[in-house]
């Protein structure tokens, strides 16, 4: 099955500018760590019975599918919207990260 995409028209584009900056880089993704407090959530899913590894990588595609920024491609040129994940310079900056983080707790604290 193949991905369909969404084109994201660059004229106007918030991003626009850090995309021209980053686009070209050898390596522009980085890598964030932040505290989580997975106190209530980890209770949950072992109430659950449910692997907490698959349980983690739920929450993390939950919430960053939340985040637009978070599903920006190129492919052939284009830029594109798939969903998927990935943090890369030109699309993503630390107010994302920082939304991503906020959803991910907030994620963990539901009931």
């Amino acid at each position: 099955m193949a991905n369909t995409y969404r084109v994201i028209d660059r004229q106007g584009w918030e991003r626009a500018m850090h995309c021209m900056v980053f686009r070209d880089c050898i390596e522009p993704a980085f890598c964030v760590t932040f505290e989580a407090d997975i106190t209530k959530y980890k209770q949950k899913i072992k109430q659950k019975g449910l692997s907490f590894t698959m349980a983690m990588v739920y929450a993390v595609c939950q919430c960053a599918n939340q985040i637009e920024a978070f599903r920006y491609r190129f492919v052939d040129g284009r830029l594109l919207m798939p969903v998927s994940i990935q943090a890369h310079h030109s699309f993503v900056d630390g107010l994302h990260i920082g939304q991503f983080a906020e959803k991910l707790q907030k994620f963990f604290d539901e009931d």
